[in-house]
């Protein structure tokens, strides 16, 4: 991922860093550093617990420059695509295996992963007194989730329907809890 942001930059004044989330005010690349932005796609922050989100929230406020930004992809307590599938496939026991406040274990290719999931509420009550939201949308509300494609393989047409639709509700910020993700953009106070 670092690799095609920065070959589509073209700019060589932005800095990536891969690092653990948890050590962010411990590794050695940031010290001293400020940054405009830190990003975290795709369920990155979801692998972290209440109380190592909020610790990361407050180190992240020693490591952003004035009117900095954490610009995040979360997925939240309650996906509509994956409860219509866990129903429509039986697996009942599943239905809205998110809505918790433990983690489930989650196979991400292959591993075990420990995840919890948090709505946009929660993300606001984490960031403390620190920071603001800015703005937050839905990903995935008509876009059915990625393990979903199989199914959709031959069906271009309903996907584009499906993206056409998404498109539409893309600033439809109540929508955010019920998608498969959503985007966030947190600033500092």
């Amino acid at each position: 991922m670092i690799h095609i942001a920065k070959s589509k930059s073209g700019k060589n004044n932005i800095n990536y860093f891969q690092l653990d989330i948890n050590k962010i005010s411990e590794n050695e690349n940031l010290k001293n550093r400020k940054f405009d932005l830190i990003f975290s796609n795709f369920g990155g922050l979801n692998c972290l617990s209440p109380i190592e989100l909020n610790t990361f929230f407050e180190a992240a406020v020693q490591k952003l420059n004035k009117n900095g930004k954490i610009i995040c992809v979360i997925m939240p307590k309650n996906c509509i695509w994956e409860n219509k599938y866990l129903f429509f496939s039986g697996k009942w026991k599943q239905l809205f295996r998110r809505n918790t406040k433990n983690s489930l274990d989650v196979n991400v290719e292959g591993k075990l992963v420990k995840t919890w999931f948090y709505n946009p509420k929660n993300i606001k009550e984490y960031i403390g007194n620190y920071y603001k939201i800015t703005n937050y949308k839905p990903i995935g509300f008509y876009i059915p989730p990625s393990y979903l494609m199989p199914f959709f393989k031959n069906k271009v047409w309903l996907l584009n329907i499906l993206n056409w639709l998404e498109n539409k509700i893309k600033n439809w910020s109540f929508l955010a809890r019920f998608s498969d993700h959503f985007i966030i953009s947190i600033q500092l106070k």
